[in-house]
């Protein structure tokens, strides 16, 4: 196990290593995941020399861990419909049988296997068939990456500079939120709506728009929540966007959501170099299409992100800053700073030179986990920050219960009652 990242062990090296040793020649190897600092070790000869073919793509472990984990003990086995093979009852979904025929004793390991079945099972991520000892070394790989997808832990990475403690004033710990589902609510002109991008070129983004019911009885300005991983499924099978929707709801804010959709893209977009056309894109052509469709409150434009996305709600001030202010707001939570510390740092410093003393009239608040996680390297980017005594900057730094994706929304609730107004 990694000293660094405690969460992390050895399992995706041996996963690649497995796969390696086991998969046929000319076949596929199919990698899942999100790529950090340690996971650097690959087999590559075996794989050149086998003509192997490599895809690789981000893991939505929270799908598929449940249907590859084995059934815990006193679970038994059910046949599920002809030529899908066993299931676990009241556990996963799918098992996964050696290649052939099912044996008797394997059946006998398996109550309520159906000795029946020979029809090998199809492995659910990529689509072919593989070995028994290849879809284990997929578990382990997965089993990792739920700890370490989307950055929770860290990396070696360089981290941000220390410089002489800060009192940190964290908030009281608030108990976490659970996804809710949203209550229907007559809000008019909420919907969705895309743009094609020319900052990025090819590529369109669709944007989930919620409006608050009091849009429709006043004539106010309503300030507008940009949300970056809008149809991400952070926490739970509910969407970010259908998550904040339900937390706005509850608690009657006048304001309006934008949660942005390309969620698939976050490694290109929220990381650099990408980060640098994303964000003109953010503000050449995101603000202006929302703000030609309601009536919004230019003085309150609040851009939040997680994890990977969390790197672009900060840098995004980075870029702006100091003559080019599109967002008031910046609301980074378990940003992963750790995957990119060196172009972040050069940017802040960029943005310090360029001040050169002058006003940053901007709110920055960093949210994170209690312990582990991405924590270390928030805390070094606050103290950073902290250190260069900006003149108007408000800077808050919130932690929360639970694990890196947890975070979220509590620290939106968080969010909402610190910079927002209700309608009651």
């Amino acid at each position: 196990m990694d000293a660094q990242r405690p969460h992390s062990g050895p399992a995706a090296a041996e996963a690649d290593q497995l796969a390696g040793e086991f998969e046929r020649k000319a076949g596929t190897f199919s990698i899942i995941g999100v790529y950090s600092p340690e996971a650097s070790t690959f087999p590559i000869g075996k794989a050149m020399n086998k003509n192997l073919t490599i895809r690789m793509g981000n893991c939505n472990h929270r799908k598929y861990i449940p249907r590859l984990v084995p059934c815990p003990p006193g679970r038994g086995r059910v046949p599920e419909t002809p030529g899908q093979g066993p299931r676990c009852n009241k556990c996963c979904k799918f098992c996964f049988p050696s290649k052939g025929s099912v044996s008797s004793s394997t059946a006998a390991g398996h109550p309520g296997h159906n000795p029946g079945m020979t029809r090998p099972s199809r492995h659910l991520l990529a689509g072919e068939r593989r070995p028994r000892l290849l879809h284990a070394a997929i578990v382990l790989a997965c089993a990792w990456l739920q700890a370490a997808c989307g950055g929770g832990g860290g990396g070696s990475g360089g981290g941000a500079p220390v410089f002489a403690p800060v009192t940190v004033a964290a908030p009281a710990a608030s108990a976490p939120v659970a996804p809710v589902t949203p209550v229907s609510t007559p809000a008019a002109q909420s919907g969705s709506f895309t743009i094609e991008s020319k900052a990025v070129f090819g590529v369109s983004y669709t944007m989930q728009v919620y409006v608050p019911p009091s849009y429709a009885s006043d004539a106010a300005a309503y300030p507008v929540i940009y949300a970056l991983d809008g149809d991400a499924e952070f926490n739970g099978r509910t969407s970010r966007y259908e998550n904040f929707r339900a937390i706005l709801e509850r608690r009657e804010a006048k304001a309006i959501l934008v949660a942005i959709g390309g969620t698939g893209r976050r490694q290109t977009d929220y990381n650099f170099p990408g980060a640098s056309d994303y964000h003109d894109f953010l503000v050449g052509e995101l603000i202006p299409a929302v703000e030609s469709r309601y009536r919004t409150d230019k003085t309150r434009r609040i851009l939040t992100g997680l994890s990977t996305s969390g790197n672009i709600a900060l840098g995004a001030l980075f870029l702006e800053a100091p003559g080019k202010l599109a967002f008031t707001h910046f609301v980074s939570i378990e940003g992963a700073f750790w995957q990119q510390p060196a172009d972040l740092q050069k940017l802040e410093q960029s943005m310090a030179e360029a001040l050169a003393g002058g006003a940053l009239p901007v709110t920055v608040m960093l949210g994170s986990c209690i312990t582990g996680c991405n924590e270390p390297h928030v805390e070094g980017m606050y103290r950073r920050l902290a250190s260069r005594q900006y003149q108007g900057l408000e800077l808050i730094r919130t932690q929360y219960p639970g694990g890196h994706a947890q975070t979220d929304l509590p620290a939106f609730e968080d969010t909402v009652s610190r910079f927002l107004k209700s309608a009651r």
